[in-house]
């Protein structure tokens, strides 16, 4: 099997003898000791019989219109891999990496707070030589897609072919486990269509999953499936203050922070908009105000930490972990989130700044110790990420791990989070980010593209 970087090139049928001729440069021809007869030449879920002529070309592959639009490929110059097996006298266009999302009405941003890493990535498969795109279930054909590429700095629409991988983004709960999804995924397995990511996870099932490593216990804040009032009133003995979260929440809405005074208990809400009384006089009347918010959701109790302050707010640190080229987990990233002042959840999306992990650890530890805390953390990152993998079914290629530290340095597990939130991009310099290359370098060992 042979692979080689090219650029094919749609020209009018007129240019050809047949529309199913394709002309290689004179160069590549001969290096592959090819022979005018019959081959066959395979994109997507699409394969045609071809002739195959050297062309004076020195660069492009150049097929007709007719075989690019059969192919399902963009009328228009597009880098890519060409690869050859010399066994089977078959030819192979891609690798082809597709992101399953939603769209939005906003022109500017299609894609929501997604939509500046989504070019990111575009830009790198443009320079690997991928053929990129996104897409959601409305548009999806046995055999093509309706999808969306970056191309002249702006999204535009076309067919394209069936990819070799899929990064799942989409961004919620109800609808990934709708019926139609759920039918998307199954027919991607029977076909062998890796994809990734492909669910989110929630809080109980990570903590149930992770007590079982016993070197992992020590960070993990005790935590209860809240079903009674006694569950509560537990947790409220052994601590001054506990959390009460979705497990399946993100973002950091509707968190809880419960703390005891005095024999009374007074309540934070992380949810912007929504009332709630933050004074009760006992655990009764605040079972009764909880039941108005948790109605028939599943929330978790957990332990509340004395967290660590920067610049009197809270902190806690967002590592992302990716699987790479190989399939192994790496630390991609990793940064300090501090919370807006008034809040106690430090998540972007309610209005808390980002940070280097240095500089907030500077502020109350010694530089020997910075440097020991910080790779403590991306360890234990990178071991949660392991662990996790290996319990939950489904296939994940990346996690953010949220963890935070006490005021004596001792790291705190908080969260994993399968669909980490992507921050949006303001630079102009056209840099591309180590996630967005990560996420690519992942999409393309699941191809198996040669």
């Amino acid at each position: 099997m042979s692979t080689i970087k090219v650029h094919i090139q749609p020209l009018s049928d007129e240019a050809f003898q047949h529309p199913y001729h394709i002309r290689l440069p004179l160069k590549l021809w001969q290096q592959w000791n090819l022979r005018p007869r019959e081959y066959r030449i395979k994109c997507g879920f699409q394969e045609r019989a071809i002739d195959c002529l050297p062309s004076k070309s020195k660069e492009m592959v150049e097929i007709s219109c007719t075989l690019a639009n059969e192919l399902h490929l963009p009328n228009e110059t597009l880098a890519l891999h060409l690869t050859f097996d010399h066994t089977t006298n078959h030819f192979e266009i891609g690798p082809i990496i597709a992101v399953l999302t939603t769209m939005k009405t906003d022109l500017d941003e299609p894609f929501g707070t997604l939509t500046s890493f989504y070019q990111e990535m575009a830009r790198c498969c443009m320079k690997e030589h991928i053929l990129f795109y996104l897409f959601s279930l409305k548009h999806v054909n046995n055999e093509f897609i309706y999808g969306y590429r970056w191309q002249h700095h702006k999204w535009g629409a076309s067919q394209l072919p069936i990819p070799h991988a899929i990064y799942n983004r989409i961004h919620s709960r109800k609808l990934e486990s709708s019926s139609s999804v759920q039918a998307f995924f199954q027919n991607c397995e029977e076909k062998e269509i890796p994809y990734f990511n492909n669910r989110f996870l929630n809080k109980w099932e990570v903590h149930q999953a992770l007590l079982m490593y016993e070197e992992l216990t020590p960070y993990l804040p005790e935590s209860l499936l809240y079903e009674k009032i006694g569950d509560l009133e537990n947790m409220m003995k052994k601590y001054n203050s506990i959390f009460a979260k979705p497990i399946n929440g993100s973002l950091g809405k509707r968190i809880l922070r419960i703390q005891k005074n005095n024999g009374c208990y007074s309540v934070d809400y992380s949810s912007n908009g929504h009332e709630f009384p933050n004074e009760f006089q006992s655990l009764h009347s605040l079972k009764n105000a909880l039941s108005q918010i948790i109605k028939k959701r599943h929330f978790l109790l957990q332990q509340g930490i004395p967290l660590l302050h920067f610049r009197k707010r809270p902190v806690d640190f967002r590592i992302l972990c990716n699987k790479n080229q190989l399939g192994e987990w790496k630390v991609t990233s990793g940064v300090a989130r501090v919370s807006q002042e008034q809040k106690f959840v430090s998540n972007i999306a309610q209005g808390g700044e980002i940070y280097s992990i240095n500089e907030v650890l500077s502020e109350k530890f010694n530089d020997q110790t910075v440097k020991s805390i910080k790779r403590l953390l991306l360890e234990l990152a990178l071991e949660i990420s392991k662990r996790i993998d290996q319990e939950m079914t489904g296939s994940f290629g990346e996690f953010g791990i949220d963890l935070t530290i006490d005021e004596s340095g001792q790291p705190w597990l908080l969260e994993v989070n399968s669909k980490p939130s992507k921050t949006t991009n303001d630079d102009q310099s056209m840099t591309i980010r180590p996630s967005a290359k990560a996420v690519i370098n992942f999409a393309k060992f699941l191809s198996q593209f040669s």
